[in-house]
């Protein structure tokens, strides 16, 4: 389970990830990370890298060059940006809203 911080995946809707609302994520062993990722199907993903905690939608995956392009629900972060996989530890397609914060 991970704690979610901000609002960066909060636009109103269903689908929002609220700050402090708790989330469970399924690991995506590092093995498959070479193959095309199920981006499609997942709402969105934990992503542990060296700088931190990332919770965003994968919107585009490639497989040749191992970049993933992150996206934010909140249209105030409007920039998608790109995370080379060689850069993340760990990799979670998030399965459940746990709990709701009170925010």
């Amino acid at each position: 389970c991970f704690e979610v911080e901000g609002d960066s995946m909060e636009d109103g809707t269903r689908d929002s990830l609220c700050d402090q609302d708790s989330i469970m994520g399924r690991e995506v062993r590092r093995d498959l990370w070479g193959d095309k990722l199920h981006i499609n199907k997942w709402k969105a993903c934990v992503i542990v890298q060296k700088s931190g905690i990332l919770i965003k939608q994968i919107v585009d995956h490639n497989t040749e060059t191992g970049i993933i392009t992150c996206h934010s629900l909140n249209p105030v972060y409007n920039e998608d940006f790109e995370l080379n996989l060689n850069d993340v530890f760990e990799l979670y397609n998030v399965i459940k809203l746990v709990d709701r914060g009170m925010n």
